[in-house]
């Protein structure tokens, strides 16, 4: 039970790696000289299913830098 609601999170952090890794270094350096602008991700519609989780579960574990989230209004 310590890894239930974890996957998600993990998951996310695994793309948000990915999405680092692609947009540094100087093959990356080379196109934004050119004009290329950073993808960032989006994680949409984070909103939590489980009662015994907080609300803001996975908006919290989620916010980094260059990313976009939404989440259900309620």
């Amino acid at each position: 039970l310590a890894l239930r609601g974890k996957a998600g999170v993990a998951n996310s952090r695994l793309a948000y790696a990915a999405f680092t890794e692609v947009f540094s270094g100087p093959r990356w350096e080379a196109l934004a000289a050119q004009g290329a602008k950073v993808q960032r991700p989006l994680w949409a519609s984070t909103g939590v299913k489980n009662p015994d989780y907080s609300d803001t579960l996975y908006v919290t574990e989620l916010v980094v830098a260059d990313t976009v989230n939404t989440m259900p209004e309620k």
